[in-house]
C-alpha cells in the first residue's frame, strides 16, 4: 500500500508540470495583448514600455514561465492587479467554515 501511495505521489509531479505548461501556453497564445485591457487608449510608448517591464512582459517566454510558477507557488495569484491586493484574502479556517456552513433552522 505504501509503494502504491509513493508511486502516485511521484506521478503527481509530471502531471502538475504538464498542466501548468498547458495553462501558461493557453494564456500566451490568446489573441491580443494583456496590457490593452489595462492601459488607457492614449498611453504613450514610454508608458507602455514601462508597464511591460513592470509586468515582466519584456522578458523571454521561459523566464516569464518561471516567474509565473514562482508566483503561483507563493500564492501571489493577483499580485499586480488594479487594486494591488491578493486575489483571496488571508483568513483563518474558522471564518471560512463560519461563512460556508450554516446550521439548519428549525
Amino acid at each position: 500500500m505504501l509503494s502504491y501511495f509513493l508511486r502516485r505521489l511521484i506521478l503527481v509531479l509530471p502531471v502538475a508540470f504538464g498542466v501548468s505548461v498547458v495553462c501558461f501556453a493557453l494564456v500566451q497564445i490568446a489573441p491580443g495583448d494583456p496590457l490593452t485591457a489595462i492601459m488607457p487608449v492614449d498611453a504613450t510608448a514610454e508608458q507602455q514600455a514601462a508597464m511591460r517591464a513592470a509586468y515582466g512582459l519584456d522578458k523571454p517566454v521561459p523566464v516569464q514561465y518561471l516567474i509565473w510558477i514562482g508566483n503561483l507557488l507563493q500564492e501571489r495569484w493577483a499580485a499586480r492587479s488594479r487594486q494591488a491586493a491578493p486575489s483571496r484574502p488571508k483568513s483563518s479556517a474558522r471564518s471560512a467554515i463560519r461563512c460556508c456552513w450554516r446550521p439548519r433552522r428549525r
